[in-house]
């Protein structure tokens, strides 16, 4: 009975069971890149090493693969000195890959060890809007749909390499000039944690202007086209025509980029100063465009609720998320509350300010003229009357009739 199951235990792909059962892709990719550093780390050359027959009976055997993972830990903390968001998420990856195959490992011990390491945060503050405008200044037509894209939805960053063109979806609002659109963005689409969000009319001019020089250079794109791409070599057809999704990596690397080069961050601000500390940035690199999105709704008063929705928030809506059922429409309107504040470049606030008011004068105008023209009509038919009232007695009288 034992070498049967000992043969069975042999034969399982505890690898491929715990991608299986991960739906989300980034969270999938990420899991995956984070246990494979552990196996590395073990010196294996399989994810299913990790798991060996006398785990299933042996409680000493867990006992040891606990004191493994918390060796690992402290690995991280001491030798490689990573911060300690990212110790938490590699642990997270390791865990998770125990429990979907059944080993019960004391997790609870485990986690223990993981805050070894105190952070200092020297404040925990997002962007301005002259902070963005330095990053942008920095910013290519890819990269500054990038950053208003951050800027304008709130969307995590890893949301962003995954989206195609045709997760985009214009829409005119009333009330402003049929020059201006934004878009509507579906986020995580075909996922459990599927949402909305809306750009802004400057966010969505930069989207134009992105996708129009790639068909400039001539890329055919299709709904399933990446909406933002890795960087090619403009000069060699078949690259053009075969565009690769640009990745979480390579957007973190972006940022870096933009950020130092604008001088909004210090090269080397960040890094370990003294033992026992993680010294961070006060605002921090991806994350403080979501908290500018959010700050800036809340500025606004945008509603709590359609706010958290528009973000991709669903812990913090509690029992809304069963049962709230706000139009599109409606949310949309509370977006528009906070467009103003949401846009960065202050000549693009004040130029649409002006086609808002040009715009609104022609309809305030539009309606005066209907006015006077109703007033006009109304004058000639009293004039008609005064002229000859026996007529239009008649004309009343015959009405009663019918």
């Amino acid at each position: 009975m034992h070498a049967e199951k000992k043969r069975q235990q042999q034969s399982a792909d505890y690898y491929q069971w715990f991608l299986n059962s991960l739906s989300n892709p980034q969270t999938k990719a990420k899991y995956d890149f984070e246990l494979n550093c552990y196996r590395k780390y073990l010196g294996l050359t399989s994810a299913n090493e990790l798991i060996t027959p006398d785990l299933i009976d042996s409680p000493a055997a867990i006992r040891e693969v606990d004191d493994q993972i918390i060796r690992y830990i402290q690995h991280l903390h001491k030798t490689e000195k990573l911060a300690p968001a990212t110790i938490s998420l590699r642990l997270s990856a390791i865990l998770y890959f125990y429990m979907i195959n059944r080993i019960n490992v004391n997790r609870k011990y485990i986690s223990r060890f993981k805050s070894a390491r105190k952070r200092v945060r020297k404040g925990d503050l997002t962007y301005n809007h002259k902070q963005v405008q330095q990053i942008l200044s920095r910013a290519n037509k890819r990269d500054r749909m990038i950053i208003l894209l951050m800027a304008s939805t709130g969307m995590r960053i890893g949301a962003l390499p995954h989206l195609t063109i045709d997760n985009l979806h214009k829409l005119q609002v009333k009330g402003y000039p049929p020059s201006l659109h934004i878009y509507k963005i579906i986020v995580y689409e075909g996922e459990p944690e599927e949402y909305y969000t809306f750009t802004t009319f400057e966010c969505a001019a930069a989207i134009d202007d992105y996708l129009m020089e790639r068909d400039h250079f001539g890329e055919q794109c299709s709904p399933e086209s990446p909406l933002i791409r890795a960087e090619y070599n403009y000069d060699i057809p078949e690259r053009v025509q075969k565009p690769e999704f640009l990745t979480t990596g390579g957007m973190q690397r972006l940022l870096d980029r933009l950020l130092i080069g604008s001088m909004v961050r210090v090269k080397h601000v960040g890094r370990r100063e003294g033992e026992g500390q993680w010294v961070l940035h006060n605002v921090m690199k991806s994350h403080g465009f979501r908290k500018f999105t959010i700050t800036q709704m809340k500025l606004a008063k945008v509603d709590f609720s359609d706010r958290e929705y528009l973000v991709g928030h669903k812990g913090s809506r509690g029992l809304d998320v069963n049962y709230d059922r706000t139009s599109e429409d409606d949310r949309l309107q509370e977006y528009l509350k906070a467009m103003d504040l949401l846009t960065i470049n202050d000549e693009n606030r004040l130029r649409r300010q002006v086609q808002e008011q040009d715009h609104t004068i022609k309809v305030q105008m539009a309606q005066k003229d209907k006015q006077i023209q109703e007033l006009i009509q109304r004058q000639d038919q009293l004039e008609a009357w005064l002229r000859n009232p026996e007529r239009f007695i008649k004309m009343r009288d015959e009405a009663f009739k019918m």
